[in-house]
């Protein structure tokens, strides 16, 4: 939509950004990987906590993962799995989004393990405007053509950004927990989301921090949303506390604990392949398993 009287400069504008979408189009064709977009219906729900971990463990079964933390102004995804300085962060990415490439994404984001990056969140919410939905987009379409999957964390805002990155989404997780005011922010979120025209089929929604003795049942936040629940994630309140705590993914220190097997189960049907448990240092040492 251009504005009347139309100018020279503005038809020149609108011609420059056909181009560009155009060349992003052609660049980033063969899209193979997976989207998945993790947004919590409240603050706390753990939606960071199970996109981190659930990265991790699709990475450890051979899959090349990239988390890209899109809560752009307090994004905190990589402490969980690293203490790890970033090269660069989502918006230095945007800002040079005419000339990205898979060589300029290489070098931007951090290598935490094995088919496991993070392009993170900048320290500071400064100069977001340059991460606008187009520059998302481009960032997206070409992890695609890089990685298997491609998990996003984002923040409850719906900026131009956190909607783009919801509409080219294969999957949206929408993470709740058994609370009233999740339950009522949840309700929200889905009303939300239908208005943007996303099918039941596109949202996935998991109940973390599930306990049967909650006073608000699985069947609750399925009747209040008007979505399944897809998965329930067990509670395992100090377990959980101490990997976040430490910057250590679940699965690796405990992954015998009943959320990382949730975890690995969710792994395994994304992506059916047998996963290795990790030797600790003893182990090694001794020649166990």
């Amino acid at each position: 939509v251009l504005s009347a009287p139309l100018s020279g400069e503005t038809l020149k504008v609108a011609l420059d950004y056909l181009r560009d979408a155009r060349a992003n189009t052609s660049r980033f064709g063969d899209s193979t990987g997976e989207v998945h977009a993790f947004i919590p219906a409240k603050g706390g729900c753990g939606a960071t906590f199970l996109a981190t971990n659930l990265a991790y463990v699709l990475a450890k079964s051979g899959r090349r993962v990239l988390l890209i933390d899109l809560n752009l102004y307090f994004g905190d995804a990589a402490t969980y799995l690293t203490d790890r300085k970033a090269p660069a962060n989502v918006v230095d990415v945007a800002r040079q989004a005419r000339r990205l490439d898979g060589a300029l994404l290489e070098a931007s984001v951090l290598k935490v393990r094995e088919n496991l990056n993070v392009l993170v969140a900048p320290d500071m919410p400064y100069q977001l405007e340059e991460a606008t939905a187009d520059n998302v987009a481009a960032i997206i379409a070409l992890a695609r053509t890089e990685y298997d999957f491609i998990l996003l964390d984002l923040g409850r805002a719906m900026d131009p950004a956190t909607v783009k990155a919801l509409d080219v989404a294969d999957r949206i997780v929408m993470v709740v927990e058994q609370s009233l005011p999740a339950l009522k922010d949840a309700r929200r979120m889905a009303q939300v989301f239908e208005g943007l025209g996303y099918g039941r089929d596109k949202v996935r929604m998991v109940l973390n921090c599930f306990a049967k003795s909650s006073l608000i049942r699985a069947e609750d936040v399925e009747k209040a949303t008007g979505l399944s629940v897809a998965r329930q994630i067990p509670s395992s309140e100090e377990a959980v506390r101490t990997a976040i705590n430490q910057g250590d993914p679940l699965p690796r220190l405990t992954p015998k604990d009943p959320v990382a097997k949730a975890l690995q189960q969710w792994a395994q049907e994304l992506s059916p392949v047998t996963v290795k448990p990790e030797k600790s240092w003893f182990a090694t040492l001794t020649g166990g398993i």
